[in-house]
């Protein structure tokens, strides 16, 4: 326990050291207001190669029918920001079959459209996978400028989970070479009552393409047993074709039971069977609990990703697996907060091997986003943004509580969401530069 302290203390002080010397131009690109261009963005952005954005919110947009009441206000949209910083809303979704709450951030697919997933509407309510098809060139005096116009279409429908509104955004998608979508469910599949108490255990899931029809097929439904995982909430395709991802519960059942502190795990493509191996199980909160994000791996194979420590008061962390022979060795790199919760997105990696991300919580209170460079045999953080949002964190001009990863252009500058805060207290899209 007196390690532990002294772990947190002295990173409170390495924190505040590093905002003292990180320096970075913060501008909001849009403040949500809850109508027609959404509200609420629990995801992050995907930037194409003429440097438009692409994201998701959970709410806004279509006010009334399937999505006012139960707290919501608005099924949710797809929007665009264009390089001069305008906003175009793409879609909004209806609550019926084309889904509701946009869940994550949309991914760009080898066919040049966009595909992303929601957590409620689609035709069992319980969300969908969706396709952002682009139509046309918008030539007018009406347009901000020449821009695709985008049919939207889903192509999958879940038939079983339940929303959990609190936690971050659902995997990304990933495709794999010959253009398969794989994706992973928080809850759903398996039930094991007593143990996995969020309508299932949680499953990875396969869409398979043939003409215009996609096939679902399950790749591992977990079980929430004794050093199995349960609710998975980040997936890497690596180029070995191999899955890797990591669970927020699960594995060492006496870490706060009797959900478990998490784990990562190894899905291995076995003949027609994916065989699942659990790589490490967290323990206690001197090492991190319950992680979040997609893995990250370096040129040399290894895996990063971060805990957020949901559950536990102190603190999150930044850790690294390291293959070794035929197993993989764990080590806390960091630890990136004294408050709780951390991080709830994936790092991103820039071409000189820094990780970049965000925290929900630290900071001023009300989120952070940060910076990790390969030092010598081990890393330096630099707090590169603290939120700052008033009382509660409900109000201010910078936004609140990020959930997203951060997106890097090719200059450098980068960008992301809030789940809150900014202007109208719906969130914002904002911008660093480096300077």
């Amino acid at each position: 326990m007196r390690l532990q302290q002294s772990l947190c203390v002295l990173t409170v002080v390495l924190v505040f050291f590093a905002s003292q010397i990180a320096v970075a131009q913060y501008t909001v690109l849009h403040d949500f207001t809850g109508g027609a261009d959404g509200a609420y963005p629990r995801g992050g952005l995907t930037i194409d190669i003429a440097g438009n954005l692409y994201g998701t919110t959970d709410q806004g947009g279509n006010t009334g029918g399937n999505c006012s009441g139960n707290g919501f206000s608005g099924c949710g949209t797809v929007f665009e920001v264009l390089p001069n910083g305008a906003l175009l809303t793409l879609y909004t979704f209806t609550g019926g079959n084309d889904g509701a709450h946009g869940d994550g951030r949309p991914v760009l697919g080898p066919d040049g459209s966009l595909y992303g997933h929601t957590s409620g509407g689609g035709a069992f309510g319980f969300g969908n996978v969706f396709k952002m098809t682009p139509t046309r060139l918008c030539i007018s005096l009406a347009c901000p400028q020449i821009h695709l116009v985008w049919k939207q279409s889903p192509i999958y429908q879940f038939t079983d989970g339940i929303r959990i509104s609190f936690f971050g955004p659902s995997a990304d998608l990933v495709f794999d070479p010959v253009g398969n979508i794989y994706g992973a469910r928080f809850n759903g599949g398996l039930q094991n009552p007593g143990v996995c108490n969020f309508g299932g255990c949680g499953y990875v899931y396969k869409l398979t393409r043939s003409g215009e029809t996609w096939t679902e097929s399950d790749v591992y439904e977990f079980t929430g047993d004794s050093g199995d995982g349960l609710g998975p909430s980040g997936l890497t395709l690596r180029p070995d074709g191999n899955l890797y991802g990591v669970t927020l519960y699960g594995g060492d059942l006496n870490c706060i039971p009797p959900e478990g502190c998490g784990t990562v795990f190894q899905l291995k493509l076995s003949g027609d069977t994916w065989i699942e191996t659990p790589l490490h199980s967290f323990e206690d909160d001197a090492g991190g609990t319950q992680p979040w994000g997609s893995p990250v791996f370096d040129a040399a194979g290894n895996f990063y990703s971060t805990t957020t420590n949901l559950d536990v008061a102190c603190c999150s962390s930044f850790f690294k697996l390291t293959l070794s022979g035929n197993g993989w060795g764990f080590s806390n790199e960091l630890m990136l907060t004294q408050t709780r919760p951390g991080p709830f997105a994936s790092l991103t990696m820039d071409k000189a091997g820094n990780l970049y991300g965000t925290t929900f919580g630290g900071g001023t209170g009300c989120g952070t986003v940060f910076e990790l460079t390969p030092s010598g045999n081990g890393w330096s953080y630099k707090d590169l943004h603290d939120f700052v949002s008033g009382p509660f964190c409900n109000n201010g001009q910078d936004g609140a509580f990020p959930l997203s990863e951060v997106t890097i252009d090719a200059k450098g500058n980068l960008y992301g969401t809030t789940s809150g805060g900014g202007k109208f207290g719906y969130g914002v899209v904002w911008k660093l530069t480096p300077q």
